[in-house]
């Protein structure tokens, strides 16, 4: 997606495939259900220092953005995040929706993330906080058929992550 406001525009990337694991959505605390103190937020930040730790350049160009997150607690502010419900809905429809079956990249199955199927494709995390049923709280993600999932478990280490960020592309014209 490219955004254009106040004379620059931008444009929100997405990781091709799932680039990691965050080693579960919060594996510290099954009810917390706050992406800014999840695993997977602490992740995605720690994915954008090894990332961009030796091209300034890059950098300098991926942004630092506010996040909403509906029902995932306040908004963060990050280089990198997780996609979300809401970014699936916006931005994987339709001949996009092929695009939400993600790969495992080779450094993601190092970490521990499963790929399922002929297809090879992975579960991931998404930042929103999944169902609580019966007192307990699960996660969200993109399931191995490609759908929206509420009932992942908050604490899988062969789960995986996309990850987002906004690229400044300067003034427009």
């Amino acid at each position: 997606d490219v955004i254009k406001e106040g004379g620059k525009a931008r444009a929100l990337i997405v990781t091709k495939d799932v680039v990691g694991s965050p080693d579960g959505w919060n594996k510290l605390n099954e009810a917390n259900t706050s992406y800014a103190e999840s695993n997977l937020h602490s992740w995605c930040q720690d994915f954008f220092s090894s990332f961009t730790q030796y091209d300034v350049t890059l950098r300098e160009k991926i942004l630092t953005v506010q996040v909403e997150t509906e029902g995932a607690g306040d908004p963060v502010v990050a280089n990198a995040y997780a996609l979300s419900k809401e970014d699936v809905k916006a931005y994987f429809t339709g001949d996009m929706a092929k695009y939400l079956k993600a790969s495992p990249t080779a450094a993601a199955k190092t970490e521990g993330v499963t790929a399922y199927g002929k297809d090879k494709v992975a579960i991931y995390y998404l930042r929103n906080a999944g169902k609580v049923e019966d007192g307990t709280q699960w996660g969200c993600g993109i399931n191995k058929e490609g759908e929206i999932d509420e009932g992942l478990s908050m604490t899988s280490g062969s789960y995986g992550a996309r990850v987002c960020m906004n690229v400044d592309l300067g003034a427009t014209k």
